[in-house]
């Protein structure tokens, strides 16, 4: 059967998986990236010549685009990545971690892309 354009369109794609966030007292929803969403973390990891706040912002940056609520909506905008940075670290990292693990977004794609 070959789907039409009403019916890719219309299909719930974006899986999501929750995570506990101990530091912060409760779960996040952490989603499958928008082909937006992804293009732009490649673009942020694959930059060789940020300035030192860009490239102090990159894990708040990747918390910012993937955590969601229960709507599949970011509920973090980029004015949101300073303050996020200023969050605990090791919450940071679970949480980009398992965004990574779920987006396929591993160590090798993260080197890969940085030699583009």
């Amino acid at each position: 059967m070959l789907l039409t354009r009403e019916q890719i369109l219309k299909s719930n794609d974006r899986k999501h998986v929750e995570i506990e966030i101990p530091e912060w007292g409760g779960k996040v929803r952490i989603g499958v990236l928008s082909g937006y969403d992804r293009e732009k973390a490649e673009e942020e990891f694959s930059k060789t010549n940020l300035n030192a706040q860009d490239k102090y912002n990159r894990r708040a940056f990747f918390v910012a685009i993937s955590v969601i609520d229960e709507k599949g909506n970011r509920i973090f905008t980029m004015d949101d990545v300073k303050a996020l940075n200023e969050k605990n670290w090791e919450a940071l990292d679970r949480i980009v971690d398992s965004s990574r693990l779920l987006n396929k977004i591993g160590d090798e794609a993260v080197e890969g892309l940085a030699k583009n």
